[in-house]
């Protein structure tokens, strides 16, 4: 260790929390744009030698349909090298990115994006980083750079799982109340967490919530008992081993009854040993920067609230009851405020984004209609129109006053789409502001339509 590091004092409690490091493991699906595509194969024919090994490699004819194993995993390594290809030029050598494939994201179950079979999954992994850098604008920078080559698409196959330390270093160590103290928000907080999730990471097989892992009896006797027999049980179980930090980790992962470990739970401790992190799996999958950034800051911000709050106050407040998502919202937008930097959260619109999928999701339902169909708010299709209009856009706006109004893009030259009780109309807001304004409606009405736009 540098030994001007370990002659540094302690931080503060405050300072320590104000600078947790983290990274994002995203499973995503991309697919090399026809266009480029082209350019490549143009140059393949004139000149294969002056192209990276991974495109002479590539197999433009193959499909991701079911069969050719071998051929598939060569063609996701291509794939990886190929992102990594990009990665470099756009940060440099020394960024500390990965790609890995991922058999787990089964391209032939793809049926709703174009080109169906030409989708590959992949997983692009973060360096660790701390929440005061600016990590934000490398994510733009990657998903940017990222996009000029290949279109990209989410589904539930996909996620984005954000590691966690405690900071404010890089080699900061959870002590055993840090970690007791992550394990009871993961509990404390899940029936409100459930409210900003989709249906289908409710109980999800790869993220299950913590308490059918550990403490289900407990859990479920809140409403009876209050928190205090679960709160004491984890309380025990963390000093049971003296200060082993890593055997408590490892009972947060052993599933009562049959004592068998998982790694597969919404806030899992199974990285602990290996890494030093808590992983945050329960949130779905992403197709842009400003998506992976507020997913990023949703684990951020839990991580800190369970780190900071006193759980014994908390639960004389709630009594028998469980945190709603309403008061989840403005405890994480209160933690966002207080304890991480503007800079880790400018232009996120967080708790705009928190209140909208607590509306969005409100009405998903985690079992099946008379039909047999998952009730949701949003299907696939719809869920990467968002994430391509987040991608060109990065903003929408909503505006019931523009219900009879014929809006283009002037910018784009793309009609504005309505949706839903209210139109919700996609573009720029200051070509569409200008676009309005040249149509010339009155002042109050034009004062009326920028109260209603929504940064997203």
């Amino acid at each position: 260790m540098n030994s001007r590091r370990a002659a540094a004092p302690a931080p503060s409690r405050a300072t320590a929390f104000r600078n947790p490091w983290c990274g994002a493991e995203i499973e995503i699906f991309v697919k090399l744009k026809p266009s480029v595509q082209g350019i490549i194969q143009q140059k393949l024919r004139r000149n294969p030698r002056s192209m990276a090994g991974h495109w002479r490699d590539w197999d433009f004819d193959l499909e991701n349909g079911t069969g050719n194993q071998d051929r598939k995993e060569k063609q996701r390594r291509c794939v990886g090298k190929a992102i990594l290809e990009i990665l470099d030029q756009t940060l440099g050598p020394n960024h500390r990115w990965s790609c890995e494939s991922d058999a787990s994201l089964k391209e032939y179950t793809l049926t709703h994006p174009p080109d169906t079979r030409k989708w590959w999954g992949i997983e692009i992994i973060s360096p660790p980083f701390p929440a005061d850098s600016e990590w934000n604008v490398t994510f733009n920078q990657v998903f940017d750079a990222i996009n000029r080559t290949f279109d990209l698409w989410t589904n539930d196959l996909t996620s984005c799982h954000v590691h966690v330390s405690p900071g404010p270093y890089k080699d900061s160590k959870y002590t055993m109340d840090q970690l007791a103290q992550v394990a009871k928000g993961a509990f404390f907080f899940e029936s409100a967490l459930k409210g900003l999730l989709p249906a289908e990471r409710r109980m999800n097989r790869y993220a299950l919530p913590n308490w059918s892992i550990y403490s289900p009896q407990q859990y479920y006797s809140v409403a009876l008992h209050g928190w205090a027999p679960l709160f004491e049980r984890i309380t025990r179980h963390a000093y049971q081993h003296g200060n082993d930090t890593n055997a408590f980790a490892r009972r947060m992962t052993t599933m009562e009854g049959s004592g068998e470990t998982t790694r597969y739970a919404s806030t899992s401790f199974d990285p602990f040993a290996r890494l030093g992190t808590v992983e945050f799996r329960r949130q779905a999958g992403v197709a842009s920067a400003k998506t992976a950034i507020r997913r990023v800051l949703l684990a951020l911000t839990l991580h800190i609230t369970a780190l900071t709050m006193n759980f014994d106050n908390a639960t004389r407040d709630v009594g028998r009851a469980h945190p709603t998502t309403e008061h989840l919202i403005g405890t994480l937008f209160t933690t966002l405020k207080t304890y991480l930097p503007e800079r880790a959260y400018k232009d996120a619109a967080f708790k705009t984004w928190l209140q909208q999928c607590a509306r969005d999701y409100a009405n998903d339902s985690d079992g099946e209609d008379q039909f047999g169909r998952m009730v949701r708010r949003f299907d696939e299709v719809e869920i990467n129109k968002r994430e391509a209009n987040m991608r060109a856009y990065g903003v929408y706006v909503v505006s019931s006053y523009l219900a009879d109004a014929d809006i283009t893009d002037s910018h784009h030259g793309l009609p504005l789409r309505s949706q839903d009780s209210g139109p919700i109309y996609i573009g720029r807001v200051s070509h569409l502001i200008a676009h309005i304004t040249n149509n010339q409606p009155t002042a109050g009405y034009r004062n009326a339509l920028s109260t209603r736009l929504v940064h997203v």
